[in-house]
């Protein structure tokens, strides 16, 4: 797993509290107390998490779907509750006797600086070295062109919630750009479409998704009204029409207004240093050093035509496309917005009616 360590703040005392602090992981110490203590707060976060809105748990499950080691609040509810002082206590004094060791820093030093903060870390935490070959690697789900598929758990919160997740295929500089600028035009339609117009839910989003060299479009919905199988059924018939109407929603006069607010969005630099070095850490440790990120993305955008994009943008979406994955959560609706059909057997179906002489 990943212990992820972060300093931010004034520089004059920044390598004294970075010293403190490694200190202060590597002696830590918590009585059997202590433990109950946190065990029992996080446990309660995690019972809490049960009782968010339903499709709040169903964006939960499928983070869990998509990335193993993503697990889920009812999961790490399942661990915590057989997790013990001694395994905790075991865990512990085993968690740095081996690591890798990733490091940036950015700020008001110089060279010589941040290689006395590096060997600080290195000298501290590192015991033996954790090597490449060894670490866990992290995956992500690519959906089955057998599907489409659907889950549906149930919830004893009110409502149901629901995520259908589109796989729009692997990274590239260009079926990013698409992905972007067709997710940007669908978001106001859809959620025009869902609440304003057939009011089946007071919370309607769409958003593009990337994970890991992975594409996703998102569309999910909280709903007090509609069981699953009806908002499943109202999102691919909005995705439908939408397509139906593709070159009409999406003018060439839109796609240039989105393309140029993208562009725009990623030429403004971080706003502070936070920002920046979060910014320059991905690059380093999840781009593969590509520094140059950025540019790449905007020549991306500036390079596609429209011609390109209503001609591969419908692909990523249409019913060609089974990669497809709905999540949902039934929970309690109320009684008068109990609807819903009953399978019946036509013998059973005509004990239960009189006919009218």
């Amino acid at each position: 797993f990943d212990f992820v360590l972060q300093i931010d703040g004034y520089s004059e005392k920044a390598s004294y509290l970075l010293e403190e602090v490694l200190n202060q992981i590597k002696t830590f110490s918590m009585s059997e107390s202590e433990f109950d203590t946190h065990k029992n707060s996080l446990t309660l976060d995690y019972e809490n998490s049960q009782k968010e809105l339903p499709f709040a748990q169903a964006l939960n499950l499928f983070q869990g779907i998509v990335k193993p080691s993503e697990k889920t609040s009812l999961e790490k509810l399942k661990a915590l509750k057989e997790l013990t002082f001694e395994d905790f206590s075991s865990f512990q004094k085993e968690l740095f006797k081996k690591c890798y060791i990733n490091a940036f820093l950015t700020g008001n030093m110089n060279v010589k600086d941040a290689e006395k903060a590096w060997l600080e870390i290195n000298s501290t935490l590192g015991e033996v070295p954790f090597d490449k070959e060894e670490h866990f690697q992290k995956m992500v789900i690519s959906l089955s062109d057998k599907g489409p598929f659907s889950i549906t758990k149930t919830t004893s919160c009110m409502g149901t919630g629901i995520v259908l997740a589109i796989d729009e295929g692997s990274f590239s500089f260009k079926t990013r750009a698409i992905q972007q600028i067709l997710s940007s035009a669908i978001k106001e339609p859809f959620f025009t479409a869902l609440r304003s117009e057939q009011k089946t839910s007071y919370i309607a989003a769409s958003r593009d998704y990337e994970e890991q060299n992975k594409l996703f479009q998102l569309f999910f919905v909280q709903s007090n009204s509609h069981a699953p199988n009806d908002l499943l059924t109202r999102f691919e018939i909005f995705i439908d029409s939408f397509l139906q109407n593709f070159n009409k929603n999406i003018d060439e006069t839109r796609f240039d207004k989105i393309k140029t607010a993208l562009i725009t969005k990623l030429k403004n630099p971080p706003k502070n240093l936070q920002e920046m070095s979060a910014m320059l850490n991905i690059f380093a440790f999840e781009k593969q050093e590509d520094f140059a990120f950025i540019e790449k993305r905007i020549s991306a955008l500036q390079e596609l035509t429209y011609q390109e994009f209503i001609s591969l943008a419908p692909t990523f979406l249409s019913k060609e496309n089974k990669k497809r994955i709905s999540v949902a959560y039934k929970g309690v609706l109320p009684k008068d917005k109990q609807f819903a059909y009953e399978e019946i057997e036509a013998d059973k179906f005509l004990e239960s009616c009189e006919y009218a002489k």
